[in-house]
């Protein structure tokens, strides 16, 4: 999985790069949602029939 990401709010976005390290393999599209916070939060299933995924500790961090 690639992500990209803001150093700080309204801020220019970075290079793409891979996200974690000895992930699986991701199937389909990547779900993102914000939530009623304002905190992104984006989930995907994986060939091992998890659902995984990662969210914004508070609006505007990565």
């Amino acid at each position: 999985m690639s992500g990209v990401s803001q150093a700080s709010p309204g801020s220019a976005f970075g290079n793409w790069m891979a996200i974690g390290t000895n992930q699986p393999t991701f199937v389909g599209d990547p779900s993102a949602i914000v939530s009623a916070t304002g905190t992104i939060a984006v989930h995907d299933k994986a060939t091992d029939n998890w659902i995984w995924g990662t969210s914004q500790g508070s609006v505007g961090c990565g």
